[in-house]
Order: structure tokens, then C-alpha cells, then sequence
């Protein structure tokens, strides 16, 4: 495995954890977007993210339930605020809301936008002449965003190479499926006829996202790994189900995906 952590082990937790906290307040859960991100945020803010020099965005605020989840998991979320979750008043909303005291450094209800502010930000440690990386992860249907082809073309014009954007490519968003939507070509080949380094991995291959986000690019140009991921991965009901991308869970099927992913954490 990649250190003593077991990340896998890491992001099942925060699956059973949402799945109870879901019940405990009876709310809907963007638990597509959510269980599609799991690992790579695991692997992200437990190995490869600095606090003091990095800034991580996450630009499909609708995903923000799971990087809480997995945030408390890593001990990088008390158990009072984690508690909060779902009351009034709570820094913790269903969409993330910018909140630098507690990590949360974009808002995320509308999509598109953190692209670009994490070009600005890259632009000004560059200008400062400052350490760190910035992350921004999206979905795949946030690809649909002219700001967001508008940061590439600008991040990848400043030779930007602090900057890794992360595209969780699931291939649904709640529309139905990306292809449907609307059709862009290959992301590889788009991003790179822009200018960007581009690496495609298992978005719920802990190794292989660990390597993604290892491997330093020194030629003056900035990263994208896109990674392909499965909506609502872990629960067999909701994968691949585009209905899943927002909705509450039934008395049964919160039974059946405690048990299902339960049965995933006692086997690592």
C-alpha cells in the first residue's frame, strides 16, 4: 500500500459514515457525486496535501458531503463540527460554502467557477514567488462550463505548472449521462491540444491516483488527471444510477448499503 494509511480502508468509512449520518438527520445526500470522489480525495488531503502551501478548491460543491466525510475520517474535521452536520446554521452545507477556517476555500453552488479562481490563485504564488500546488477537482459534467475551458486555456497560457486540476469523470451528472448532455471530445486530447500534461487513472485505485499526483512536471506547463470513477461507487443500487446523483434513502436501502459497505471495511 502507499504508507501505513490504508486509504481504501479510509474512504469506506467515510461511505459508512455519510450512509449514517443520512439516516440520523433524514436528509437527501448528493450521494452520487459523493461516493465518486472518495478515494481520490482520500489519497489527496491525507498523502499529497500540504496545509501550510497548498490550496485545494473543490469545484462540484455538490460533492461536498463526501470530502467531509472523508476530511473527518482523516482527523482534519472534529467530531463536534462532523456532528453539526445537517443543523441549522452549521458550517457544513450540502453545497460547500467558502470557509477558510475550516479548509473550505470555494463555494460551490454554481459550477465552473473554481477553475478559474485557482488560476488566479497559481497566477499570484507564481508572482509572490510562493510554494505550493493548487487542486481543483470537478466533475465531468462541470466540463460542460465554457469558464471552465476559458481557465484551461489561461492556466496553461501562464505556464501555470503549480496547478493540477483533478476531473472525476463518472460519466453521469443529473441530466443523465455526460455523452447525452452534452457530447466534448476526448478530454486527453483537448487538454493537451491546450497545453496541459494529462494522465488517466482508476479514480478508486488508491496506488495509481497516489502516483498521479506524484509525478512532478517540470516543463513549465500544468496537470490534469482525470480520473474515471463510478457514480454512488460502493452501493449497488445507486451505481451508475443517474437518479442517485440527489435523493434520500428508504428505511431498506439504507439497510442494504450499511450492510454492503460495511462488508467492504471488514475485508481490508
Amino acid at each position: 500500500m502507499i504508507t501505513e494509511r490504508n486509504y481504501q480502508k479510509i474512504a469506506d468509512q467515510a461511505r459508512m459514515s455519510l450512509i449514517n449520518k443520512s439516516e440520523e438527520i433524514y436528509e437527501r445526500i448528493h450521494w452520487g457525486s459523493s461516493f465518486s470522489l472518495m478515494e481520490i480525495v482520500s489519497v489527496l488531503l491525507g498523502e499529497k496535501y500540504n496545509k501550510e502551501t497548498d490550496v485545494f478548491l473543490l469545484s462540484k460543491g455538490h460533492g461536498a458531503p463526501g470530502v467531509y466525510a472523508v476530511m473527518h475520517e482523516l482527523g482534519e474535521l472534529g467530531d463536534s463540527l462532523w456532528d453539526s452536520y445537517g443543523e441549522d446554521g452549521s458550517p457544513l452545507s450540502e453545497l460547500m460554502e467558502y470557509n477558510p477556517n475550516h479548509g473550505f476555500y470555494c463555494s460551490g453552488g454554481s459550477l465552473g467557477l473554481a477553475p478559474s479562481y485557482g488560476a488566479g490563485i497559481a497566477l499570484l504564488k507564481k508572482h509572490k514567488n510562493e510554494k505550493g500546488r493548487i487542486y481543483t477537482l470537478t466533475g465531468d459534467g462541470e466540463m460542460d462550463e465554457g469558464s471552465v475551458w476559458e481557465a484551461i486555456a489561461s492556466i496553461a497560457h501562464y505556464k501555470l505548472d503549480n496547478y493540477t486540476l483533478i476531473i472525476d469523470c463518472n460519466r453521469l451528472q443529473s441530466d443523465g449521462e455526460t455523452s447525452s448532455v452534452l457530447k466534448l471530445p476526448e478530454f486527453t486530447k483537448s487538454l493537451e491540444a491546450f497545453g496541459w500534461n494529462t494522465t488517466i487513472v482508476d479514480g478508486h485505485d488508491c496506488d495509481q491516483i497516489f502516483q498521479a499526483l506524484s509525478t512532478e512536471n517540470k516543463n513549465d506547463i500544468p496537470t490534469a488527471i482525470i480520473c474515471n470513477t463510478v457514480k454512488g461507487k460502493g452501493v449497488s443500487f445507486m451505481e451508475n444510477q443517474s437518479v442517485w446523483h440527489d435523493r434520500r434513502m428508504t428505511k431498506e436501502e439504507f439497510e442494504i448499503a450499511r450492510r454492503e459497505v460495511m462488508s467492504r471495511v471488514a475485508d481490508e
